[in-house]
């Protein structure tokens, strides 16, 4: 026994209809999102000492491209932190906030890459959704105030998604 299908039965059963921002609207709103992300990673970067695992991570920076590319390879994170710290602290004393100012840029640009990559792929609610989801996020903020690679890891993955 065959079966008739009629042209409303051949569409797809969850035709959802996606409302569209405008491109400018929808730019206002991610670049707003992300203006709070960054007062929310940058302020208050020294209000507790650092801790032994940002002490190591400062230890290492201080050794310099060759130093930090040498201890690679007995320690398990990679090197592109520590290169990118050692960067900072030889433009910026190394205070506890410029110890944490990389993750806390960092931070900001995984929430600003995030909105891109969720638009591009599935739309502008998405986008200011996901943006707004990692941006506001305490544990991304907590690691953003941290001078580890966590922050950077997250832009890595982004990054990689974005390719």
């Amino acid at each position: 026994m065959s079966t008739i299908r009629t042209e409303s039965q051949s569409q797809p059963a969850a035709n959802l209809t996606v409302t569209r921002i405008g491109a400018p609207v929808s730019i206002l709103v991610i670049g707003g999102i992300v203006l709070v992300a960054a007062a929310l990673r940058l302020l208050n970067l020294g209000t507790h000492g650092l801790w032994t695992d940002e002490f190591y991570s400062l230890d290492i920076a201080r050794r310099g491209f060759a130093g930090i590319w040498e201890t690679s390879r007995i320690d398990w994170h990679p090197p592109l932190f520590y290169w990118i710290l050692s960067a900072v602290l030889e433009w910026l004393p190394a205070t506890v906030e410029n110890i944490r100012l990389a993750p806390a840029i960092l931070g900001v640009a995984a929430t600003a890459l995030i909105g891109v990559y969720l638009t591009r792929r599935y739309g502008t609610i998405a986008g200011i959704s996901g943006t707004l989801f990692l941006g506001l996020s305490t544990v991304q903020v907590y690691y953003a105030h941290e001078a580890r690679s966590y922050t950077l890891s997250v832009v890595a993955v982004v990054l990689s998604l974005l390719a």
